[in-house]
């Protein structure tokens, strides 16, 4: 073969690849001539007549059995063409699902395991089932975890019928228990009541013996941490309140120095929060508590709260048998006006659903590096909240003990009785404080009954029967007020 004819065919193979690329991005058929491209030696001039001889059996004697064999050739190479594209697409969905499928399975080992093995700590989680310490302040009592071993206890008191037994962490006055949501991995709730609450002058008082005086105060922790800030407080909060008392000025005691100490202590837990070990920030940063505290001094109580548990006074009447809830604190939300206007003048952003109940702060968090919503609008810790207008200065109202149970003449009235009661918001989640308030009044008043029995009892009735319904933190904590 000349070269000149060899260099003919190769211009005229080159033509017919053209055409080939031109007729596959139109989406046509593949014909013979492609099929015979992919096989056939070019430069073999005898093999190619011979493929064309191959062609015109094809397509001029379609009878034949040599044309039978070239279309099954040629469907055969159709095919796998099609099971090689059909084949990488099914390659490129099962990568997509395997990617998918690590992505829940990382996220769950995070939720479900790696994020309770880091934060988890042990030592505060058994605040709750210990006794209380005792200090110049008085005794602390803590709320137990209503555990099995607990209820058995409860039942033998019940079985007694004596009210006056006092266990190691209440007694017939005071008392209160806690009990685990079910969807935690630990109790965020932590508790406090010193009953008597003495000062280390004990001539801070007004008219009354200190023996009545009290410290009774809820902390319900939140965020990835928040039970060591909850614990935090209840180690800490009661001792520098009576420190602050201790060194106050006699000559200037007032109830508004009262509620300035009180605002101190608060502000004083919240930028004191201590460090993350190893780390160069507090545990504000990634968790928060509220703090809802009720303090009596002489014939003044004072009620201080940040955030959303609740507090409040009861009254019952001896003569009617009425229960009512003479004074409660403000649950502290975004969307009320002057929370939501401080917050927003510091360039933090409130979310109001259409329950404005459920209003939200959002905020940046570096540590987590991400968006966090914050239920409220004050509270201890919380830092990245609190760069945008969530702060720890509580809202504290006074309330005279002797206005509420004494004539102006100066006669008791004999047929008003008061109690207190401090609890967490889960408590609310099912039932109203009106609920809790009778219980704990018929408790106090009228079955001469113990406030652990009856906590227990309020706990159980709050708890959804459902177990596909929601269940927070719960703890409540009763103080029967002596005069």
């Amino acid at each position: 073969m000349t070269r000149t004819k060899l260099k003919t065919q190769s211009y005229s193979c080159a033509r017919e690849r053209k055409e080939r690329k031109r007729r596959e991005r139109k989406h046509t058929t593949h014909t013979y001539e492609e099929y015979i491209q992919c096989t056939v030696h070019t430069h073999d001039k005898a093999y190619y007549k011979h493929q064309q001889h191959n062609k015109n059996l094809l397509f001029n004697t379609p009878h034949s059995s040599h044309t039978g064999h070239l279309r099954q050739e040629m469907v055969q190479f159709t095919r796998q063409r099609r099971r090689r594209r059909i084949g990488s697409i099914e390659s490129l969905r099962f990568f997509i699902f395997l990617l998918l499928s690590c992505a829940v399975f990382l996220s769950y080992l995070y939720w479900h395991v790696f994020k309770h093995a880091f934060y988890y700590r042990p030592p505060l989680q058994s605040k709750i089932t210990r006794g209380g310490g005792c200090g110049s302040y008085g005794c602390v009592i803590y709320p137990r975890e209503l555990t099995e071993s607990i209820r058995k206890e409860i039942l033998d008191m019940k079985e007694t019928k004596d009210g006056n037994i006092a266990l190691s962490y209440g007694g017939k006055n005071k008392g209160g228990l806690t009990q685990q949501g079910k969807d935690h991995a630990v109790n965020q709730d932590r508790g406090i009541i010193v009953s008597p609450f003495y000062t280390i002058d004990e001539r801070v008082q007004f008219s009354h013996s200190s023996e009545n005086d009290f410290l009774i105060g809820i902390f319900d922790g939140h965020g990835d941490i928040g039970e060591e800030v909850a614990g935090y407080l209840q180690d800490n909060f009661h001792k520098r309140l009576s420190d602050k008392l201790s060194n106050a000025d006699i000559s200037k005691l007032s109830a508004d120095v009262i509620k300035n100490l009180l605002n101190q202590t608060f502000v004083e837990m919240d930028q004191e929060l201590p460090l993350v070990d190893g780390s160069e920030y507090n545990i504000g940063e990634n968790g928060g508590s509220t703090a809802s505290v009720i303090f009596r001094l002489g014939s003044h109580i004072f009620f201080a709260n940040v955030g959303d548990s609740l507090s409040f006074l009861g009254n019952f009447d001896k003569v009617s048998g009425k229960t009512t809830i003479a004074h409660r604190n403000r649950y502290d939300k975004p969307h009320l006006p002057e929370e939501k206007e401080r917050i927003e003048s510091m360039k933090g952003k409130v979310f109001i659903p259409p329950h404005p109940i459920n209003s939200r702060v959002m905020a940046f968090n570096p540590i987590r590096k991400e968006t966090m919503s914050l239920g409220m609008s004050r509270s201890i810790g919380d830092n990245s909240h609190g760069r945008v207008g969530v702060i720890a200065e509580p809202i504290i109202d006074v309330l005279n003990l002797d206005e509420m149970l004494y004539l102006k003449s100066g006669e008791r009235k004999e047929n008003i009785e008061l109690f207190v009661v401090t609890s967490s918001d889960g408590m609310y989640d099912h039932r109203q404080p009106q609920f809790v308030a009778a219980h704990f009044a018929e408790c106090f008043f009228v079955n001469d009954g113990n406030p652990i029995v009856e906590s227990a009892n309020i706990i159980d009735l709050a708890t959804p029967k459902d177990p596909k319904r929601y269940l927070d933190d719960m703890t409540v904590m009763a103080l029967r007020i002596i005069v």
